[in-house]
């Protein structure tokens, strides 16, 4: 697994066992280049934003890397509106799960299959539409987001 901690001045990257122990520190950063980091047990997957806006000069990239942090590929996830939080989740070996926009600009659940890994050079990642988030819309949901 990896983990951080901060001393509120910079963010250290340290891998371990599951149980936390075999500590090594592996990089650190002062930005906030990474934002979230998670894995599937094959590869890491470092997420360098929460949200992005459309037309924003900004994307949100994903960089894989090996078990040895050793990169494998990079890819964007579609820019989204302001309001909503592009969680990018690796399901288990064989797909990404997250939420976009379709042409509709109807919030939506979509897939990405893994076999892209590799290939994918930078672009935006291939996916499929799973279902609309009619929830998203309803404005009597407390967990709705206004768009």
């Amino acid at each position: 697994m990896i983990m951080y901690y901060s001393d509120g001045n910079e963010k250290v990257y340290v891998k371990a066992d599951l149980e936390g122990n075999n500590c090594k520190n592996i990089f650190s950063q002062k930005s906030n280049e990474i934002q979230s980091i998670t894995g599937d047990g094959t590869y890491y997957y470092f997420d360098n934003s929460f949200q992005v806006a459309n037309g924003s000069s900004k994307e949100q990239k994903i960089t894989v890397c090996d078990e040895n942090l050793k990169e494998i590929d990079t890819f964007k996830l579609p820019n989204m509106d302001t309001k909503t939080y592009n969680f990018f989740a690796p399901q288990d070996e064989n797909c990404f799960l997250f939420e976009c926009f379709n042409e509709k600009d109807e919030r939506c659940l979509v897939m990405a299959d893994k076999s892209q890994i590799g290939t994918i050079g930078g672009n935006t990642i291939k996916f499929k539409e799973l279902c609309k988030l009619k929830w998203a819309d309803d404005k009597n949901n407390n967990d709705a987001v206004a768009r």
